[in-house]
Formats: structure tokens, C-alpha cells, sequence
């Protein structure tokens, strides 16, 4: 049996115009309730029957997806998830963006009405088991409105079931792939995809590619938010900030149809007539050192020269974070033959009066505009890149100079460009005329009435009668001009603030400062200067731009979050939907949000250094294996030897002796029939090392100082062998018989021991011996042998082990 729907379509708009999730009707939803209700429909990947009593209420089951979103990926670098959730009742499966809305209009007759109020009430839950996530369909133009057999095909999902009766809502790029009229109707058919494992994309225009974005990284996060099917031949166009790149798919695997959904995809993506491939970074096809991606680049100490003819013109300065000696640095531009303002921001990133960091909108009789920045204004996230933009206030061709200097700290300016403290400057003046309380006057000078300068005496009535005619103080600010300045309105004040200039100048001073300021995208808001716009801009403003932490890529941060978490961390929506992604922690394997991979990491971390000790060492001293019946893990190294199918610490943890040895060391020892006091066994114990200090061990790889075979120069005879070993002999017996456990730790049992158990001694002692010589973390013997056990005695895959699972020591 197969589901297939025949429907009218329309365009539809918004965020999802490179989606390929489309708008059914909401009578779909009851027929494919009824379509997998059917035995032979029913999907066989799911887990609970249709008819089972025990389903969980639908509305539990949501909560459920919604907290752990499933998520493809692109190259198994970072689990992506589920795509947000819409305003509406409920989710179905939120991989599929199954939608039901609040506000959907019942045209499908009693039968959806019916359905839907089961929904809201949560009464009807089985068909969230009977649906298949994701869902996905083929959609093609009707073979009565195409005139060729070989009609175009696509595979795609459904983001809701709100559509009118008898339409369907497509988005304009499948309109356009699949050539649909205004007359055409379409065919939905019901397809079950495998997963797909690999896709080479074709990149179409990699010109237009700028050289410092992160291709792949924007086509992971498109496909994780719009795509639920890939085709072969099938167009993908990403958006990213100011550009769509499209891509064509020209290869599958392991199909020529693929879902994308909750699966590891690996995606090669190849130029247009080239071989060129793109790694995790992008490179730019072009090899233009003069202008890269729009952007001219600027050099330390060096004056460019450049021209403006109505558009403006932007730089780039990269810091040398590792070899400058300065931190400090002042961008200058200086322009005689017009006005022009100048904005930065941080990244290779176009500034404009919408967009900027930090500027200098000082008026025309300024030349000379700068801007101060300094190392911690960037990061590596922007690869330490400043940009610049020097734009016009008219369309007056016109030559400037613009350059980057170093500078002390000192010099560092706040960048407000037109704003001057009238106070200020009245003093200085003041302190230039003499007037300061602190000088006093020379008795053979005269002050000036006019302009409060000091006179000789004999000079002052030639001075008073030429600075009367010529000069006179302005009567806000006391400042001293010629009468022509005065005349020519090059002496203007602010009615509103302490700023001062010519009358151009003051002009650009109020419409910047004190004009009405809106955002375009905050339309109810508004600003009282471009100082306070550009500060909503580059905060809480939907359309702010930044580097999400989660994507890595340059987004827009979107409204601002309710989760009371996004609020307390600063996140926005894109960071709020992009946090609620989730990936496997490879300790505990659970599923955890990237928002929260922090926290969880800590956690660990915390619960690793707090572990005791794993286990004791064998007492025998060339030993270094665990002591037998001491092994007591935690379940995260318990899961990693089950997973690694290393069950080699259950045989060493078996048989617990009394002497305190590993199994293999004990068994020579091990005393079948009753021993009284431990007679027999310290006979052994005594007979063993007699006859190591006398006639060695006979084994070429013995390295025991205490044995004739390892140590060549010791030649005992049997009765000062007997006296060597009989300190060892006293303490093993009050150790024995008198439970005095103080004294193991003073014991020396030196026993030889086989080729595998000393091949782990060298090892310990080489990673001991490691610790001390270079700056790894330091570690207690016993997690070293314990590495070494779960390990196979590899030195490297050891200490690895150790950063993951030991406690190192403070």
C-alpha cells in the first residue's frame, strides 16, 4: 500500500525560504494516522506497537524530544540538533518539525476536529509512535501536468499541518527546481530513506566565497536547521550574513535518495571546474593581494593613499598577537578636501553608521580622524582582524591617507569623536592667558580687558586698541576670537550639550547627537543619538552580528531568550536554540546540551578527583601489579573495560592472600592443607629468597638487586644469604601472626617475578620517572599501574588514559 496525496500548491515566505520542509493540510495528519495504523504500513525501525496499552502520553512524549533533540551532523565533528519550536500546541518528533498550530483553521470537517481536540487534550497519544521521524516525502510535479516522463524529483519533510484544505506550501526555490506553474498541482508520495553516510556537494560560485568565512560550518548549520532529504542533482543554497553560496549534490551514499537526519554525514565539497576540494576552512579561489573580499589591508607604520567617489572604502589591519611588543594602536585618517566619518569593528566585517564598534564622527574641520584599538578588542575567533571603513557625507570625490600606529596605553582615547568638555577647554584657556589662581601676575604686565592676556605696560595701549578692533571673547565660553570667525559662524555652540565648532560642524554635531535614531529592525524603538544606537546595536538588537559559541560561525543573535539560564549566560535566540543541541559525553555516553557541556565536564572532573584509590600494589617489590582482592573501581573505568572488552582486572582482583601480593606472585606460596601459625608458608617464603640470594633465578631478563641472576656482583654464600634475608623474615612474621598491618609499608619482599609482570614493573618505573622529567600531570602509582593494566603496558595510550579517568596529584 502506498500514501500518496495529490495537491494544489502556493508559495510560502518568512525564514524558510531554503527549506525543504513544506505546509500540509491538517486533514494529512489523520490520513497518515490511518495509513501506519495499517499491519503492513507500520514501520518496522519503531519500538513500541500502535495498539500497545503502555504508550506515555503524547504530551510527556514531546518534553521528552524537545530536552534531548536528535541531530545530524556533518563530519562527526559536533552533534547538531533538532530544529527550534515554533509557537503552536505540540510537537510530533521534533527532527521532522511536525507542527500542529493553535490557531489552525478545522476545514478537514467533524473527523479533524475531532482529532484535534483529542490533541489538545492529550487523550489521543498512539499515532506518536505510528508516525516515522523523520517523515519524509517526494515531491514531484503530476505526470498530467508534465510534459516529459522524466519529471524532476525531491525529497521533503513537513514543518506543519496548518495549509489550507486541499493545498500545499512550498517554498520558492523548490517551486523553481521543479518548474511548477500557477496551474501545475503536485503529487506527495511517502518514502522510507536510509541514512545517509556521504555527500559530495558541488560549490557553484566560489568566488564568491570570502576568504576568512567558514563554508563548512554554514552549510552544517544549514542542513541541521532546513534540510531533512538529500537528492542527487538536487540544489542547496545557504544564507549566510550578507550572501547565499549555492551547492549542487552530486554524489550519495549510500543511496541516490538519503535522509540527513540524526546521522554522521561526511561531505566533500568540490569547486566548479576544478579539483580543488575544501577542508574544514574555506580558501579563496582569487590570489589578490591588493583587495581581499572588498576589504584593502593595512600595514604597521605605513600611510596609504586612497579616494573616495560616493561609497565608501574599507580596511583591514590583522595583529600580530605573538610578535608585536604592543598592544596599543591608533588607526588615523586624514582628509583636507572633504568630510568623511570613520567606523571600525572587530572582524572582517563591513562597518557602517548601522553596524560599528567604535568611530570618530568629529565635523569637517577636524582633517584628521582617528580611532583607538588595542589587542583585547579581538580575539582568534575573528583571527585577530580589525576592520575599517572610511565613509563619505557627500558624494564630492575626495583624497585621504589612512595608516596604524602603535601606541603607549596613555594615549588610548575613548573614541567619542565629537563630544569636548566645554569646562576643560575654559580652563586651558584661562591657564594659556595667565589667569591661573596659582600664578600670579607680573607687576610690570597688564591684563587685558579683551582677551585676559598678560601686556607689558609699555605696549598695552598699542595692544588694547588693535585687540578691541579685531578680537572679542565669546560670551558662553570665554574663549578668545578674531572677529572674522565670529562672522563666518565658525564659533557655534550646542543648545543642548557642552559641544562646540563651526556651523557645518555643529550641524553634523545635531543630526548625530541629538536627532531621533531608529533601528530597523527595533522599529518601536528609538534613540536619542547614534552614540546610544549603536549601543543597542551591539547588545541586546536582534540583528546584532557574533560568533556563536556553539556553530563558530557569524550569525545574527536573534531576540532575546525567556529561559530564565539563556537570560543569567547572555545567550539569544540563535544561541539559545544552537545551546539546546546536544552531543555524547564519552565517559558516561549520555546525551548532553552543548550549553551545559561545561558544567557536565566539571562535574567529571570533580567526580575524578575525588576517587579513592583504586587499588593496593603487590608488597613484593619488583612486582608493581595490583595487590589481589584490592581493585575497587568507579563505573565510568568499569564501562571502559567493558567497552574495550578488557575484563583483566576481574582475574587480578580474584583470590585475596594473606601475604598481600598480586595472584601471580602469591602462587608459588599457596599452602593447600592446614598451617598452623603460618609455618609452612614463611618456610617457602624463606626458601625462596635464600635461593635467589644463592643461586639467582636463572632468568636472562631478571633485574632484581636481591638475586644472584640479577645482580652479578652479589655472591653469597649460604649462610650470609641467611643473614640477608633475616630482617625480612622477622617482620613477615609479626606481620602474620600478629596482624600488625603498620608494617607493610617497611616491608621488603623482593621476589622475581616472570617476563610479562617485570615488563610492566619497567614500564611503571619508565612513567614514574616520566612525570618527574617533563610537565605532565603527576599521578599516584597505583592509577599508573592501573593505566598500565587497562592499557597493555603503552606507555602513551597510558597516559592518556590517565587524563581521563585518574585524579592527578595537586
Amino acid at each position: 500500500m502506498i500514501f500518496k496525496k495529490k495537491l494544489e500548491f502556493y508559495e510560502t515566505f518568512g525564514d524558510s525560504d531554503f527549506s525543504d520542509k513544506i505546509i500540509v493540510p491538517h486533514s494529512m495528519l489523520n490520513d497518515l494516522i490511518e495509513f501506519f495504523r495499517a499491519p503492513k504500513n507500520k514501520d518496522p525501525d519503531s519500538t513500541i506497537a500502535a495498539t500497545s496499552p503502555n504508550i506515555e502520553p503524547f504530551a510527556q512524549s514531546v518534553d521528552r524530544e524537545i530536552k534531548n533533540p536528535r541531530t545530524p551532523r556533518i563530519l562527526s565533528k559536533r552533534r547538531v540538533g533538532a530544529h527550534k519550536r515554533d509557537k503552536g500546541e505540540f510537537f510530533i518528533r521534533d527532527s521532522s518539525e511536525y507542527f500542529l498550530n493553535k490557531n489552525t483553521n478545522d476545514n478537514s470537517g467533524s473527523s479533524s476536529s475531532s482529532s484535534s481536540t483529542d490533541l489538545a487534550s492529550g487523550k489521543q497519544s498512539s499515532f506518536d509512535s505510528l508516525i516515522p521521524s523523520p517523515l519524509t516525502l517526494v515531491l514531484k510535479k503530476s505526470p498530467s501536468d508534465s510534459n516529459s516522463s522524466n519529471t524532476v524529483e525531491l525529497c521533503v519533510g513537513i514543518k506543519e499541518f496548518s495549509a489550507p484544505e486541499g493545498l500545499v506550501g512550498i517554498p520558492y526555490w523548490i517551486i523553481q527546481h521543479l518548474e511548477l506553474n500557477k496551474s501545475d498541482s503536485i503529487d506527495l508520495k511517502y518514502i522510507k530513506l536510509k541514512k545517509g553516510t556521504f555527500a559530495q556537494l558541488l560549490l557553484v560560485e566560489p568566488e564568491k566565497i570570502p576568504t576568512k568565512i567558514n563554508i563548512r560550518s554554514i552549510l552544517e548549520s544549514h542542513l541541521r536547521k532546513n534540510i531533512t532529504a538529500l537528492i542527487e542533482n538536487q540544489p542547496i543554497t545557504v544564507r549566510s550574513v550578507n550572501e547565499t553560496y549555492t551547492f549542487k549534490v552530486l554524489e550519495l551514499f549510500p543511496d541516490n535518495k538519503v535522509d540527513v537526519v540524526d546521522t554522521d554525514l561526511t561531505v566533500d565539497i568540490t569547486f566548479l571546474n576544478t579539483d580543488k576540494t575544501i577542508g574544514s576552512n574555506n580558501h579563496n579561489v582569487k590570489n589578490n593581494t591588493d583587495l581581499v573580499d572588498g576589504f584593502h589591508e593595512l600595514s604597521l607604520n605605513k600611510k596609504v593613499k586612497s579616494s573616495l567617489n560616493g561609497q565608501p572604502k574599507y580596511f583591514f589591519y590583522k595583529l600580530r598577537s605573538l610578535s608585536s611588543k604592543m598592544a596599543f594602536y591608533k588607526a588615523s585618517v586624514e582628509c583636507v578636501d572633504s568630510d568623511i566619518d570613520f567606523v571600525s569593528r572587530v572582524g572582517m566585517e563591513y562597518p557602517s553608521l548601522l553596524n560599528f564598534d567604535k568611530f570618530d564622527f568629529s565635523g569637517a574641520s577636524n582633517s584628521t580622524k582617528s580611532i583607538n584599538f588595542s589587542l583585547s578588542d579581538t580575539s582568534s575567533d575573528y583571527d585577530y582582524v580589525y576592520s575599517f571603513a572610511v565613509i563619505p557625507t557627500s558624494e564630492t570625490p575626495c583624497d585621504f591617507f589612512i595608516s596604524i600606529q602603535e601606541c603607549d596605553q596613555q594615549d588610548i582615547g575613548d573614541n567619542t569623536g565629537t563630544s569636548k568638555d566645554i569646562s576643560a577647554l575654559n580652563t586651558t584657556s584661562l591657564t594659556k592667558l595667565g589667569l591661573d589662581s596659582f600664578e600670579e601676575v607680573n607687576p610690570d604686565n597688564v591684563i587685558c580687558n579683551n582677551c585676559k592676556s598678560e601686556v607689558p605696560k609699555i605696549r598695552f595701549n598699542i595692544h588694547e586698541a588693535i585687540c578691541i578692533r579685531n578680537n572679542q571673547a565669546c560670551k558662553i565660553c570665554g574663549l578668545v576670537l578674531s572677529n572674522a570667525d565670529f562672522k563666518d559662524s565658525k564659533h557655534m555652540h550646542c543648545y543642548n550639550c557642552d559641544y562646540y565648532g563651526d556651523l557645518s560642524d555643529l550641524s553634523k554635531h545635531e543630526k548625530y547627537y541629538h536627532s531621533k535614531w531608529e533601528c530597523p529592525r527595533c522599529p518601536e524603538d528609538s534613540f536619542e543619538s547614534i552614540v546610544e544606537f549603536g549601543a543597542h546595536r551591539n547588545s541586546n538588537c536582534p540583528d546584532r552580528m557574533i560568533i556563536c559559541k556553539f556553530c563558530h560561525i557569524l550569525v545574527q543573535q536573534g531576540p532575546q531568550s525567556i529561559r530564565m539560564d539563556d537570560v543569567m549566560h547572555g545567550y539569544h535566540e540563535h544561541e539559545s536554540y544552537c545551546g539546546s543541541r546536544t552531543v555524547i559525553c564519552k565517559i558516561c555516553n549520555k546525551n548532553i546540551q552543548l550549553r551545559k557541556i561545561q558544567i557536565h565536564a566539571d562535574t567529571h572532573r570533580l567526580a575524578k578527583q575525588s576517587q579513592p584509590l583504586p587499588l593496593k600494589l603487590c608488597l613484593n617489590i619488583q612486582c608493581g601489579m595490583p595487590m589481589a582482592g584490592s581493585i575497587v573501581l568507579s563505573a565510568a573505568i568499569k564501562q571502559f573495560f567493558a567497552n574495550s572488552n578488557n575484563s583483566s582486572y576481574l582475574s587480578l582482583n580474584m583470590n585475596k592472600n594473606i601475604l598481600g601480593m598480586c595472584t601471580k606472585c602469591f602462587s608459588p606460596f599457596l599452602v593447600h592443607e592446614t598451617d598452623k601459625n603460618n609455618a609452612n608458608l614463611l618456610k617457602r617464603v624463606v626458601r625462596t629468597l635464600h635461593s635467589q640470594l644463592v643461586y639467582g633465578c636463572k632468568q636472562e631478563f631478571c633485574r632484581n638487586k636481591k638475586c644472584a641472576t640479577g645482580n652479578k656482583e652479589l655472591k653469597a654464600t649460604p649462610t650470609e644469604a641467611a643473614g640477608m634475608i633475616l630482617p625480612t623474615i622477622s617482620k613477615l612474621t609479626s606481620f602474620l601472626n600478629n596482624h600488625q598491618t603498620d608494617l607493610a609499608d617497611s616491608l621488603e619482599i623482593n621476589i622475581c617475578v616472570d617476563s610479562q609482570t617485570n615488563t610492566h614493573k619497567e614500564c611503571l618505573n619508565q612513567m614514574i620517572t616520566l612525570q618527574k622529567t617533563q610537565s605532565t600531570k603527576r599521578y599516584l602509582p597505583e592509577w599508573i599501574s592501573l593505566a598500565l593494566s587497562a592499557n597493555k603496558n603503552n606507555i602513551d595510550e597510558s597516559f592518556k588514559w590517565l587524563n581521563s579517568y585518574a585524579p592527578s596529584i595537586e
